[in-house]
């Protein structure tokens, strides 16, 4: 078996692989943020999280195949697995707020898209006001995978708009020793 930082390069290179090909043209950017971002990924206990910044909403069997890429690589991630979500570009560059996505995908919701692909698809887009805290850690500490660097992608947010807390909760975590994993170059 792969060691912990090898795998999450390995499965990481196979979304960005597989985004680039369901989203074509459409796709401006790809970025990882939280905990591995920050360089305190845990295998046992951190998610993958991944925004993804598309130029114009994806059709229904694009959000079909994302869902199902992340699905695909499942068996090799984390237990806690990926957290996704699909933003446009024009509300990164411009924020809006709550900020607005085409779809999201996390374990919790994992169990009603294996049981009904299309209509979780359907159900999971929205405007999220936590969006807000996740574009400013991107923007902050966020690793571009693929496409506009993260510091350019993602505007400032409005300091009203982010949760203080959740900022000085990753930074007392990636301060704790032993919590590191890898740091991402």
């Amino acid at each position: 078996m792969p060691q912990p930082c090898q795998a999450l390069h390995g499965l990481l290179k196979a979304i960005v692989r597989e985004y680039r090909r369901i989203l074509g043209s459409s796709l401006a950017g790809i970025y990882l943020h939280g905990s591995a971002a920050f360089g305190c990924f845990r295998w046992q206990t951190s998610d993958i999280d991944l925004l993804v910044a598309v130029k114009a909403p994806p059709s229904a069997l694009q959000k079909e195949a994302l869902v199902r890429a992340l699905l695909a690589q499942n068996g090799a991630a984390p237990p806690a697995g990926f957290e996704m979500s699909v933003v446009l570009a024009r509300c990164c560059r411009q924020f809006v707020w709550p900020v607005p996505y085409e779809l999201h995908f996390s374990n919790m919701h994992r169990a009603s898209f294996e049981k009904d692909l299309p209509a979780a698809c359907a159900r999971m887009h929205g405007a999220d006001k936590d969006l807000a805290a996740h574009f400013a850690v991107t923007r902050a500490a966020g690793i571009t995978l693929w496409g506009e660097n993260a510091r350019t992608m993602f505007c400032a947010v409005p300091p009203a708009h982010t949760k203080p807390p959740f900022c000085t909760m990753w930074a007392q975590l990636c301060r704790t020793p032993g919590k590191s994993l890898c740091m991402w170059c």
